[in-house]
């Protein structure tokens, strides 16, 4: 299941347990239906684990818990919003995928706790994110980006493997880094424009660029450190 399906299938499913009582700014009605909350934000919580963890996806996991909390924040308390608010923007400012879920997650796990049901979470996995995470403080890939001989607009490149995980670094000033180190491999590569970002006619990137399905770009990445510059045309 892609992500798109991945985000509306959660977001209906927190949707279902908001309770209509909500509107009056209470953070939850009811006992009931607090739990039914606590249990929806457990399983996005469960979902965007799942990409972290069994396919390396962490900006995948990032976006659900965004998603996630933002689907609730109307119907919580001001207090809760402005929360939500300053930790999404906190978020954003991180360099790293896996920080920026885990500073989400931080958010999240707040909420359930003030929905008097969410005391218990997924040890385990909690575990082996938080042992993930550690790893993607290695990586060896890194280059440059350009777009008919000019450095390409801020966006992201992202590598796919065989095995569909994904890999993402944020491409600044037409330069990327990769923080998280990417096992040795076969790649499509797909280089994502940032949503609603303003960028001139001359350097924006043909959009069949966006999609490691139609990019035509691969790379063949080996273990250690290695420069991989991409010099794309219209």
């Amino acid at each position: 299941m892609r992500f798109p399906q991945v985000f509306s299938a959660l977001l209906a499913m927190v949707l279902a347990a908001i309770p209509l009582q909500a509107q009056d700014k209470k953070p939850v009605a009811e006992k009931h239906d607090a739990q039914a909350l606590a249990n929806a934000l457990r399983d996005v919580i469960n979902t965007g684990a799942d990409l972290f963890n069994m396919h390396g996806d962490y900006a995948g996991c990032y976006r659900v818990y965004q998603g996630g909390l933002l689907a609730i924040k109307p119907f919580l308390t001001p207090e809760l919003q402005k929360k939500i608010d300053r930790t999404i923007e906190k978020a954003a400012r991180l360099p790293l995928y896996s920080d920026r879920a885990f500073e989400l997650r931080g958010m999240i796990d707040e909420i359930r706790a003030q929905s008097k049901g969410g005391a218990t979470t997924e040890a385990k996995k909690d575990e082996k994110m938080k042992a993930t995470a550690a790893d993607t403080k290695a990586g060896g890939l890194e280059g440059v980006v350009t777009y008919n001989g000019q450095p390409a607009p801020p966006g992201f490149i992202t590598l796919v493997g065989s095995d569909k995980r994904r890999f993402s670094a944020s491409i600044t000033d037409g330069k990327y880094k990769f923080k998280t180190a990417v096992p040795p491999g076969t790649y499509r590569i797909a280089i994502e424009r940032i949503p609603d970002a303003k960028i001139p006619a001359n350097l924006d990137i043909p959009a069949r660029y966006r999609s490691e399905d139609t990019s035509g770009l691969t790379a063949e990445v080996r273990a250690g450190k290695m420069n991989l510059d991409l010099h794309l045309v219209k």
